[in-house]
């Protein structure tokens, strides 16, 4: 009996010790949320380091009284090692927590929302976020977090009325829940555009981070939509935010220079793309960044070498193509860069970027007649298509003979 009593203490001082954690009281499963004030007392102020080596204890010792208890001990130490940016180790760890307790939800949910935070997640394919959210909600039918997020999915991938009980649900369980904000604000974003109130999709996502200012996927999301509807100051500024509690977020740094490109902040976006790519050698890191160094002034060599490798890592990416077959022609290989550019019209004929780009290329080999024909084509797909590539045709017809 002491022995679980004292078990049961050491494991509430290590509770929730990492800035992964979605705690605010109410988070995970709603039959939890009572102890949830406690237990987070418990563990204030540990950082997620200090919650590593705690769970190292633990784990040796290996004096659990129920398979529950190390299943939770990994789940800690897997979101510590989340919040340090440590993602294999924090998937290594979920998922020795499923197979100690295949009935534990909060290992799922964990799981499932390790997929978004590391960028293994794709809206393209939702099935294995989709599997371990049933899976969780089945073995814990009141975890709010789950229900939430199961019911973005099934209105994302499948087109479900979110009505079907898990929304209700959750806002039943915990209707002044941050995640609650947060998945109204999405889900209120996928509308048709008939039915979309952009003034609503703002005033939750911004309660949202207003109830939670350091869960960083919220911080996230808003940052990603302010940049989507063409406020990129206000998207830095949550980039920023994600920065500083987390400088090693890849998605950040992406953010970040994006929004920078967007504000014609070049040098720095080129320097926000270099700090993406110090966490992930990305195709889209190196694209951006080679599209910037495609400048008068700067070094094509060296745009080249990254349009090079983001096209061996990701060959029918369009706009990387696109991007290689500008920094081709800039290098002084238009036969080339033509090659290219007709690859990516090949795998999408709708891209008016790629005819426009083709069209260029053409324009520099004399081919008047066919460079005219692509630029119709471009007009035809998008009618603004001139004026946003015009720095693009500046920097091609201002570049020196090669």
């Amino acid at each position: 009996m002491a022995r679980g009593i004292t078990m049961k203490l050491l494991l509430a001082s290590i509770f929730c010790a990492t800035a992964v954690c979605l705690a605010a009281p109410g988070a995970g499963s709603a039959t939890e949320a009572p102890r949830r004030p406690i237990l987070l007392q418990q563990c204030e102020g540990l950082a997620p380091q200090q919650a590593i080596a705690a769970c190292d204890t633990l784990l040796t010792l290996n004096r659990f009284d129920e398979p529950r208890q190390r299943s939770m001990v990994l789940v800690w130490r897997g979101k510590a090692y989340q919040a340090i940016g440590a993602y294999p180790q924090a998937l290594s760890n979920f998922e020795q927590a499923i197979t100690s307790d295949q009935t534990n939800a909060e290992a799922y949910v964990a799981r499932a929302l390790w997929r978004e935070d590391s960028g293994a997640f794709r809206f393209a394919n939702l099935t294995l976020q989709y599997d371990d959210l049933e899976t969780a909600i089945r073995h814990d039918p009141d975890h709010v977090i789950a229900l939430l997020e199961y019911a973005f999915v099934l209105d994302y991938e499948w087109a479900s009325e979110p009505g079907d009980d898990y929304l209700p649900r959750a806002r039943r369980l915990a209707p002044e829940h941050p995640w609650l904000y947060f998945t109204l604000a999405r889900l209120e974003a996928m509308d048709d555009e008939s039915e979309y109130d952009a003034s609503l999709s703002r005033a939750l996502i911004d309660e949202a981070v207003s109830r939670a200012p350091e869960n960083h996927l919220i911080r996230l999301d808003r940052g990603s939509g302010r940049r989507y509807k063409g406020d990129a100051e206000g998207a830095l500024i949550d980039y920023d935010a994600v920065l500083a509690l987390r400088p090693w977020n890849f998605a950040a740094h992406q953010g970040r220079a994006e929004a920078l490109t967007d504000l014609r902040r070049y040098e720095e976006a080129i320097d926000a793309y270099s700090n993406a790519l110090l966490w992930r050698d990305d195709p889209a890191s190196l694209s951006g960044r080679c599209f910037l160094r495609l400048r008068p002034g700067e070094d094509v060599a060296l745009a080249l070498w990254d349009c090079e490798r983001a096209a061996q890592r990701d060959p029918e990416n369009v706009q990387t193509l696109g991007t290689l077959a500008l920094a081709l022609l800039l290098s002084g290989d238009p036969e080339k860069a033509q090659i290219i550019a007709s690859r990516a019209i090949a795998l999408n004929q709708s891209s008016a970027r790629a005819w426009y780009i083709r069209s260029l290329i053409y324009r520099m080999l004399g081919k008047d007649n066919w460079a005219a024909d692509d630029i119709r084509a471009a007009v035809r797909l998008e009618q603004d298509i001139q004026a946003q590539m015009a720095d693009i045709e500046s920097w091609v017809l201002s570049a020196p003979a090669r």
